[in-house]
């Protein structure tokens, strides 16, 4: 682990100590939305992307980050080094309108009717990695569809090895709730949590290994669908991967469908998705967090669409996690709908937030010394007024004064650092109430106390100059 070095004088003593340099871990340091169902949600922050592309292949990386043609960012799929069936004919092209990662995707664009194997739809490219026989695949993909869906087969993911990846169509697994995990010559439907819907954006990672022991492994949005040692595989290397719309049957004339493919990754371990937002209702992350679909993924800013659905009523917390399953504090998110918060918290660093609309009595909180949890300085609900913390310490007693009338919806939020100290404390409290830990004082997320270890040093420094005078 990497250290920074300090030093502290203190007469003639000189101490030098190290303090850790933490990885590049996501931080967030606000977000903006309504907190309801259905509403964008607008992360800011660092690192909230951040591939490690140490186990990438070659083609999909460029020193420490991912190289363009992952992320379809060159001028052309062919540029990339990409290839197509046939004659070569282009089946596909880069679209900067539609995207996730970067400032493009690759669209592949089927339509019309086809009632028969022989006049099926189809748009795909190839990638030829080296010849492999364990081999990890990472994606994100999009379907945009109108006139109805095909109700044969419509294949997204194919190889030669006989492992296949799609989504339902009728003819095989049930659309738009299952996907299709395809080996043996047989098909493995699996339900999935949220149903395909058209416009949006789906996470899938595929485990493909011919030798030791056959694997055909496949998550969904991180969760793991299937994990299958085929038998039918045989032990030959992985010579290419197909995607796009492989083929798709049978459709009516006025089908048509534009399906995106972006950050696409072909790794010798897990890639893991990009960043990974999730909701939950408690300060600890844990059992019941809730996925957030991406609308858009970047270091300093991430969007998603909220899903409350069976979170309950609050209050919510947010995470992001990157691809190294680094997880960012819990951020607290207000303006959820609810009643008027009690007072802050003073001493206990627990987390006032306010939800929309109606003005609280004040409540007490009894002093003592905890570690603090998450402070979050929640945003008034709508119509109501923001009261802050008491005051802590010594047994005295703080009233909350009466902030400014809050937004609708608002969030806001932070990582606190530990509790403090203190005596009773009762607050004139309301909804949207600012809580903090460290004696009324919110603390950014990332920060570090450092002003007890600097006393303890001195102290000791000054220990040290004085058993050297009594020695002289």
């Amino acid at each position: 682990m990497r250290t920074r070095y300090l030093a502290r004088r203190v007469g003639l003593a000189s101490i030098a100590f190290a303090l850790p340099t933490w990885a590049a871990v996501p931080s967030v340091t606000g977000v903006s939305g309504t907190v309801a169902t259905g509403s964008t949600l607008t992360v800011t922050g660092s690192n909230l992307v951040n591939e490690d592309v140490t186990s990438w292949m070659s083609f999909f990386k460029s020193g420490t980050n991912p190289s363009p043609a992952g992320g379809f960012e060159g001028s052309s799929p062919t540029a990339d080094g990409y290839f197509f069936p046939g004659a070569g004919t282009p089946q596909a092209n880069y679209l900067s309108s539609v995207k996730l990662l970067g400032n493009q995707s690759v669209r592949f664009h089927v339509a019309g009717a086809s009632t028969s194997i022989g006049n099926q739809l189809g748009a795909t490219m190839y990638h030829y990695p080296p010849a492999t026989n364990d081999v990890w695949v990472r994606a994100y993909v999009r379907w945009d569809y109108s006139g109805g869906w095909p109700d044969n087969h419509v294949k997204m993911f194919w190889t030669p090895l006989g492992m296949l990846f799609q989504p339902g169509s009728g003819g095989d697994c049930a659309f738009p709730t299952q996907m299709n995990v395809f080996y043996d010559g047989q098909n493995h439907c699996h339900t999935i949590p949220s149903p395909i819907e058209s416009g949006r954006w789906y996470e899938f990672e595929a485990h493909l290994k011919t030798t030791g022991g056959a694997k055909f492994e496949v998550y969904w949005e991180g969760n793991l669908l299937e994990s299958a040692s085929p038998s039918s595989v045989g032990s030959g290397s992985l010579s290419d991967i197909d995607f796009g719309v492989v083929n798709a049957c049978c459709t009516t004339a006025g089908f048509s469908l534009d399906h995106y493919w972006d950050g696409f990754v072909m790794s010798s371990t897990r890639v893991r998705p990009a960043s990974m937002v999730e909701i939950g209702t408690s300060a600890a992350y844990g059992a019941g967090v809730k996925y957030q679909a991406p609308l858009s993924l970047a270091d300093a800013t991430v969007a998603v669409k909220a899903d409350l659905t069976g979170l309950g009523a609050g209050p919510y917390y947010l995470w992001v996690t990157n691809n190294r399953g680094e997880r960012s504090a819990a951020f607290a998110l207000s303006g959820t709908g609810g009643s008027g918060g009690a007072g802050g918290t003073s001493g206990s660093g627990g987390t006032g937030g306010g939800g929309a609309g109606g003005t609280s009595a004040g409540g007490t909180s009894a002093g003592g010394t905890s570690a603090g949890g998450v402070g979050a300085s929640g945003g008034g609900g709508t119509g109501g007024t923001a009261g802050s913390a008491g005051q802590p310490g010594g047994g005295s007693t703080g009233t909350g004064a009466t902030g400014a009338s809050g937004g609708t919806g608002a969030v806001s939020g932070g990582t606190g650092g530990a509790g403090a100290s203190g005596g009773a404390s009762s607050g004139g409290a309301s909804s949207g109430d600012s809580a903090s830990e460290d004696g009324g004082c919110s603390t950014p997320p990332g920060s570090r106390h450092s002003s007890g270890l600097t006393i303890s040093l001195l102290l000791f420094a000054l220990s040290l100059r004085r058993r050297a005078v009594r020695g002289a």
